[in-house]
């Protein structure tokens, strides 16, 4: 539900796509009264082109994916790549294992390692991990939200085991799909990674879109360990 009325009416009437875009030209407009130094870098940032669409003219890509929903779905794309770098006949015999968790904010980025963690337990052809800074608009926190799928062989057996085996911290709740086609993996990344980004450009959570514009800025929030024929 949308709070803001104004954004409301051009989510009816013109889109949800035009409606993200006012609501994120809005609070850089905003954070260029903030910090007027970044004023250049800022207007630059909030004229960064929807994924999907042919816009003109094209301006530079922002390339915040904690912030910027355009930049995200670019970066699920990527993903996407890895997943389906396996042939479809090899695809036929894999599955999927999703797997996620949520943790504190925290200066390391705990992901699993691929030498002795579940990319290697589950003999899995392609694994990317993703840390996704979020922020939860129901208890006005943010938490760190760590998702991993990947392309397992159809006849590995306990997943959920070889996931979460010698895993430090919350485990992961982990789930198995049968499909590995590009409709499949689609739809996993779509249920693993949904982020509330209305929410997050509420006027009132403007000091919360501050905080992530500059989290984690020097860090690789991906990680993947590639097909290898």
């Amino acid at each position: 539900m949308i709070a803001n009325p104004e954004l409301r009416w051009i989510h009816k009437h013109l889109g949800a796509t035009l409606a993200l875009q006012f609501a994120i030209r809005g609070h850089y407009l905003k954070a260029i009264t903030y910090n007027y130094k970044l004023a250049k870098k800022y207007t630059y940032d909030m004229n960064c082109p929807p994924s999907g669409f042919d816009v003109t003219p094209y301006t530079k890509l922002c390339g915040n994916s904690r912030v910027c929903p355009w930049c995200f779905s670019r970066r699920m794309f990527d993903v996407f790549r890895v997943l389906t770098e396996p042939s479809l006949r090899v695809r036929k015999v894999s599955k999927m294992v999703i797997w996620k968790r949520s943790l504190p904010l925290t200066d390391e980025l705990p992901f699993l390692p691929s030498t002795r963690g579940p990319h290697q337990r589950c003999k899995a052809l392609a694994t990317a991990q993703l840390m996704i800074p979020t922020f939860n608009p129901h208890t006005q926190s943010f938490y760190l939200s760590h998702v991993g799928i990947q392309v397992v062989p159809k006849t590995t057996t306990g997943v959920i085991d070889k996931v979460n085996h010698k895993n430090d911290g919350p485990p992961l709740h982990v789930k198995e799909a049968p499909s590995c086609t590009h409709a499949g993996i689609l739809m996993a990344l779509k249920a693993s990674s949904r982020i509330p980004w209305m929410d997050l450009y509420e006027p009132d959570n403007f000091p919360h879109f501050i905080d992530l514009l500059d989290m984690y800025p020097r860090k690789q929030l991906l990680r993947i360990s590639r097909y290898k024929p």
